[in-house]
């Protein structure tokens, strides 16, 4: 199966109206077509998120691997969890629902806390999203995220586009 058999067709966001003060998640709601012969499921909870305000480009992982930690930071605490899947069935369509921060959260340049710096508007989504003829396994018990995330990347697929967002519509959610 070729990675290439399960695509993004469009990607609605709404946004929360943040010059509000809101501080509801935006809502990703992500159409996906399996054009192959087979069953797939398709992972809808994210894994990693950024935004660039300059290009006005989301990116968003609806996949396992995990991408690399910014300069500076460790990580403490690894615990997995078996992300939620779509089944996509041979030849359909299905919608992937993700909720993703409308804030993305840094270190402070002083390297004393953090700051936070809303999502603005989208004009693009980078996305990557991974999808496997199988649902993923549950977490074993005492598993590591890296053993898990290890199993569960095996006999997986991801793909990856850039698509256009719908404009985003604000909502009154706080």
């Amino acid at each position: 199966m070729a990675s290439n058999d399960v695509k993004v067709n469009q990607i609605a966001i709404t946004a929360p109206d943040v010059a509000a003060g809101s501080r509801a998640p935006i809502a990703l709601d992500v159409a996906v077509e399996n054009t192959s012969a087979t069953r797939r499921y398709a992972n809808s909870t994210p894994r990693y998120y950024a935004y660039d305000a300059a290009t006005r480009v989301l990116t968003v992982h609806l996949e396992e691997k995990a991408p690399a930690l910014p300069p500076g930071l460790i990580m403490i605490s690894d615990h997995p969890r078996t992300p939620k899947q779509v089944e996509v069935a041979p030849g359909g369509k299905a919608t992937l629902q993700a909720l993703i921060p409308s804030v993305i959260r840094k270190p402070a340049a002083n390297g004393v806390g953090w700051v936070e710096d809303p999502i603005g508007p989208v004009d693009s989504v980078d996305i990557r999203v991974q999808h496997s003829a199988d649902p993923l396994p549950a977490v074993k018990e005492h598993e590591t995220g890296t053993e898990y995330r290890a199993r569960a990347l095996s006999g997986s697929e991801t793909f990856s586009a850039r698509v256009k967002a719908e404009p985003a519509r604000p909502t009154s959610r706080k």
